[in-house]
């Protein structure tokens, strides 16, 4: 489905990244978009964080991301964000 997009909610947990990777590796989907949702109570108070400006490391490990860069042969990632759940929350109330 090159036509689609697709979302991708991610934790900082090697089950996250590497069900991501997998997918990256046979993508399904034209383009996605991965979201790290982090818990506005929690450390992190985020702002969003473009791969323009990659700041992924108090989130997702620098090996982490590196690990979905190297899989993404298809360059079919084309956003990586942090989203806190007050903002998933208010957007799809």
């Amino acid at each position: 489905m090159p036509h689609m997009k697709c979302v991708c909610f991610l934790q900082p947990n090697e089950g996250s990244i590497e069900g991501v990777c997998a997918e990256l590796r046979e993508p399904k989907y034209g383009e996605y978009y991965l979201c790290q949702c982090v818990d506005s109570f929690g450390e992190l108070m985020c702002e969003l964080t473009f791969v323009d400006q990659p700041d992924f490391s108090n989130v997702l490990s620098k090996s982490s991301i590196e690990r979905l860069a190297e899989v993404d042969e298809f360059e079919v990632v084309q956003e990586v964000q942090v989203v806190p759940l007050t903002i998933l929350h208010s957007k799809w109330s």
